[in-house]
């Protein structure tokens, strides 16, 4: 049901060297308020089972989105390419966006779209 977003970046180095130990990375609206920056966000924009005519599934499809926020975009760059680096391992990159900085918050942010495929 919840796909492993924490899973393999919170023992890894590189992105603990980027993301501090504890990782700063927050359910979707769960980041606190003036949080450390660089951190990083995630939500699931959808979810499917993977269906089968005569039996029930037994895995599910996860599209995940991260989104990186930083005060520069080399912060931004270095924490979304240490995510990447370990999502890649078991998971599916579908996507790697930069924008431009925000006139509202000034962050600069990269989006990750990732999809993972759990056992029941």
């Amino acid at each position: 049901m919840i796909p492993p977003v924490y899973t393999g970046v919170s023992g890894s180095v590189p992105v603990q060297a980027v993301l501090g130990n504890p990782v700063r990375l927050y359910g979707y609206g769960e980041a606190p308020q003036n949080v450390t920056k660089p951190y990083a966000v995630w939500q699931t924009p959808f979810a499917l089972p993977e269906n089968y005519l005569g039996r029930v599934p037994d895995i599910d499809q996860h599209s995940v989105q991260v989104d990186v926020y930083g005060a520069t975009s080399a912060s931004v760059i270095a924490a979304a390419t240490a995510l990447r680096n370990v999502y890649e391992v078991t998971a599916h990159m579908t996507s790697f966006r930069l924008w431009p900085k925000e006139t509202d918050t000034n962050l600069f942010r990269v989006t990750l779209e990732i999809d993972f495929w759990t056992k029941r």
